[in-house]
């Protein structure tokens, strides 16, 4: 292998992807003549003319055309590898694991996760979708580095930041007899229904969920069951206007209106990690980007910085 093999790579690259030495040369702040000289040792090392000469405009032979998207791949690959050593060099994360509650808005989070991952294309960033009632053990044992949450009963080792709200309503279809109630109805009336209860794992103790009313409940551990089962008529649920939206736009759910339903409706959403192990400096940098998609800026504690 050549040792300016990469070097080669590039300038060849770009004169096929400009037909042009000189425009390849501009674009790289090279003289011509260098590029046509990487060129050159790139065919002799390879043993195979990549480029047409004595045309009007250099354009790909076959083997050129064969080899392309392999060259277009090994630089890539060593662009990859000198970011990914600068950040370790810096003291970057190689992973970020990331657990959210299922109630957490999704759409900023996918804005910043975007954002995230064309910036960093380096660092592996783990995604789980889990509840409440689990979180904090997954916190508290190391198996995540962040989380995004409620910020309700958070245990004392648990540090956290505000980033965005939320409000809770309560759904189910127009044929549901909750719906076809003309007046807001009273919370007798709502504990005489199947309620729909999302849990994350089948280990949760339902003597001890929150927001249950009456003794119909069935728990669910999936978002998507859950919907399918709230449009089938099978009982009513709390939920997101968010996650309904499309189904209240086009009237396959209502909201409920129950008139001396004592909760707090109106959630806060946040970052959470243990306080022992706060987040990189790339963990910082995604909150940052999450924060920012909310379009949300509450008050948000400090993150402290690491040992």
């Amino acid at each position: 292998m050549h040792p300016n093999l990469i070097d080669h790579l590039t300038a060849f690259i770009a004169v096929a992807e400009t037909s042009s030495f000189s425009e390849a040369a501009r674009r790289l702040g090279r003289a011509v003549s260098t590029v046509s000289y990487s060129v050159t040792r790139l065919e002799e090392s390879c043993g195979l003319q990549l480029l047409t000469r004595g045309v009007s405009r250099p354009s790909l032979t076959p083997n050129g055309r064969a080899l392309f998207r392999e060259a277009q791949a090994a630089v890539e690959g060593a662009r990859r590898f000198s970011a990914h050593s600068k950040a370790l060099e810096r003291g970057e994360e190689n992973r970020i694991r990331l657990a959210m509650d299922v109630l957490f808005p999704f759409a900023p989070l996918l804005t910043a996760l975007n954002a995230f991952g064309a910036e960093h294309p380096h660092v592996q960033v783990q995604i789980f979708a889990s509840s409440l009632n689990r979180l904090w053990d997954d916190l508290k044992s190391g198996a995540l580095d962040l989380c995004l949450a409620p910020i309700r009963d958070v245990p004392a080792d648990v540090e956290r930041q505000a980033l965005a709200a939320i409000e809770l309503i309560l759904v189910a279809v127009p044929h549901h007899p909750l719906a076809k109630l003309r007046e807001p109805f009273k919370l007798a009336e709502l504990s005489r229904h199947r309620q729909l209860y999302y849990v994350g794992s089948p280990s949760v103790d339902t003597e001890r969920m929150s927001r249950v009313f009456g003794t119909d409940v069935w728990t669910v551990s999936d978002l998507l069951i859950l919907r399918e089962l709230i449009l089938s008529g099978v009982g009513w649920s709390f939920g997101t206007e968010a996650f309904f939206a499309e189904d209240l736009a086009c009237g396959r759910v209502v909201r409920l209106d129950c008139s001396d339903l004592r909760i707090d409706a109106r959630w806060t959403f946040g970052a959470m990690w243990h306080i022992d192990q706060p987040p990189g400096p790339l963990g910082k940098k995604l909150l940052e980007m999450v924060k920012l998609a909310t379009g949300i800026a509450p008050e948000a504690t400090e993150i402290p910085e690491g040992d």
